[in-house]
């Protein structure tokens, strides 16, 4: 069968005119004029591709993939209907499907540059940089010095933890003129990659200056000032920001999440004030404000917008949450109960709520504060087992710390938007470090606590245990390194399910420490955020051991009690989701 029969001029002229209606963006119309055609039989490549365009225009997904594989049916050597299925199928979150069909486009069209991005961009989507990179060398073989290509490359070697090739590849490119925000952002983020902090911070200046838009690059330069040195300056990136472009939305969504995360209140306070009055009705700007004010000394007024939000015809779980926090900060733990409730009903994975519901139990003396968490069966302690390849603990230890130093680098202060305190973290996720005694320590990590997870009871009204499919993934990794008078201030992991610290070394005075009173160094469970006032005692206290893992339910309020020594106390942690049971 011929793909492309002879059509009549009637039948062309609909077509043509379908054609016009989907350039405009109008897929009803155009699936008027088209589904004629399909009802007389006319059995042609193009309708079927013309067809698919219109329905997947008029949110007729499934219509849409049916008409691409009968146009592909047709004619399979044609790039177009691939390059259509492949977008439309990743639209829909069939990523297995697409990633055949963004295969197949450049096994039809070798030479199509757009064919080789769009399969280094799916392949980066689904977690595969390793393959991801030959797909963008042969989009930038076929277009020397394309930016899309090049940014697509020096992300996939990123990813690889390959930031020295990678900076190499922006390098190029940021010289040029014409180059996207997005890459010249993606060279700081390098840049610090390689421990050259300064440069980073001014390459993040340099891109603010002309797009002050790049949130990007505003949000990492915020958070990166504070740690070397600047914090007075974290924030005057989006001063002048603000100032020119006083319309843009998530430009003050973005600052005020930043303000609001480096706890400068004073800059929340004036920010988000100015943005419920140009953006009203925006949910998140005014939860923030709400924080603001009873974090500026108005704990009254943070309840009445707080409560307003949280009880009207659209119940905002934020605003649950915060009104639970402040009902907890002044005094009244009942309200509390019944906001972190609501809050844990409309967004039950997220941790927040069930630590405050969990507070509230607490100060009530109701027994179910028990039953969400126990410090006894919800905390589990394991000691690591060295990875295959090592005698014993000690060996792998001891190249683990050298190579944690190595990557605490010229960062000399503690990131002002995380809990410790007089130390420094190691930049992005640790577990995808291409390293290999990271990788035996994350290995083994992973199958520890997946023995340990299929030991745990089922219980579908449990936030914690109802999630506990016996598989994991790491959301995010890290290692903190803290020095004399070092500590953890009490906090939970709002986006997690299971949280951690595992011990790779102690200073000599914590491990020579006596089992009984406040152990130096300990990590101490139930003392709830300091900023609610609560003069709580520890619910368990957990003396820290090299090589000891501590694993827990993200929403466990937990912290340290700070240390005395010229030696430092470096730690790994990790947050872990649930993933699908594996066959």
């Amino acid at each position: 069968m011929t793909p492309r029969p002879p059509l009549s001029d009637h039948q062309l002229s609909e077509l043509r005119r379908a054609q016009q209606l989907v350039r405009e963006g109008k897929g009803q119309g155009a699936i008027e004029r088209i589904r004629p055609l399909l009802e007389a039989k006319v059995i042609h490549a193009d309708v079927y591709w013309l067809f698919a365009e219109a329905c997947r225009l008029a949110g007729l997904k499934a219509e849409a993939r049916t008409s691409l594989n009968a146009a592909i049916n047709l004619d399979p050597a044609q790039p177009g209907p691939w390059a259509a299925l492949g977008s439309l199928l990743e639209e829909m979150e069939d990523l297995g499907t697409a990633l055949v069909a963004r295969r197949r486009l450049v096994e039809v069209d070798p030479d199509g540059v757009n064919a080789w991005l769009a399969l280094g961009d799916l392949l980066l989507r689904l977690g595969d940089a390793r393959e991801a990179e030959p797909a963008y060398r042969r989009a930038l073989a076929l277009v020397p010095g394309g930016f899309r290509a090049g940014h697509g490359l020096a992300l996939a070697l990123r990813l690889q933890d390959r930031a020295q090739e990678a900076l190499a590849v922006t390098g190029a490119l940021v010289t040029r003129p014409g180059v996207p925000a997005l890459t010249r952002t993606l060279h700081g983020h390098l840049l610090g990659d390689l421990d050259r902090l300064e440069d980073a911070a001014a390459q993040y200046r340099a891109v603010i200056a002309t797009r002050p838009e790049e949130l990007d690059a505003q949000e990492t330069l915020a958070r990166l000032l504070p740690q070397i040195g600047q914090g007075e300056e974290a924030l005057a990136g989006y001063e002048a920001a603000l100032r020119a472009r006083p319309g843009d939305r998530a430009l003050w969504r973005s600052a005020v999440r930043t303000a609001r995360g480096l706890r400068r209140w004073p800059a929340c306070l004036a920010w988000s004030e100015q943005a419920v009055r140009r953006f009203p009705g925006d949910p998140f700007l005014a939860v923030a404000h709400a924080d603001a004010l009873g974090f500026s000394g108005d704990p009254q007024a943070a309840l009445a917008l707080l409560e307003r939000l949280a009880g009207g015809p659209a119940p905002d779980a934020f605003a649950a949450v915060q009104a639970a926090h402040w009902r907890l900060a002044t005094g009244d733990p009942e309200a509390a109960e019944r906001h972190a409730r609501a809050a844990t009903a409309l967004a039950p994975d997220e941790q927040t709520g069930w630590a405050y519901l969990a507070t509230a139990w607490r100060l009530l003396n109701d027994p179910r504060e028990r039953w969400l968490i126990d410090p006894e069966r919800h905390v589990a302690t394991l000691m690591l087992e060295p990875p295959p390849g090592y005698a014993d603990r000690g060996s792998f230890l001891a190249e683990l710390r050298a190579v944690l130093e190595g990557m605490h680098g010229a960062s000399a202060h503690h990131p002002d938007d995380q809990s410790a305190r007089q130390g420094t973290q190691t930049r992005g996720h640790l577990f995808t470090r291409r390293d290999p005694v990271i990788e035996a320590l994350s290995r083994t990590l992973h199958r520890q606590i997946e023995e340990w997870l299929a030991t745990l009871p089922r219980d579908e009204t449990h936030p914690f245990l109802r999630r506990n499919t016996g598989w994991i993934g790491f959301r995010h990794s890290w290692s903190i390194r803290l020095r004399d008078s070092g500590f953890h201030v009490s906090h939970i992991h709002q986006e997690g399910w299971l949280s951690s610290a595992f011990y790779v070394s102690l200073p000599p005075e914590v491990e020579a420490a006596p089992a009984e009173g406040d152990v130096p160094g300990a990590l101490v469970f139930g003392v709830p955020d300091a900023s609610l006032g609560l003069s709580l005692p520890p619910r368990r206290v957990e003396r820290p051991e090299v090589g000891k893992l501590v694993l827990f339910p993200s929403y466990a309020w937990h912290g340290t009690i700070p240390f005395a020594s010229a030696h430092p106390r470096m730690t790994v942690a990790f947050d872990a989701l649930p993933v699908p049971a594996q066959p």
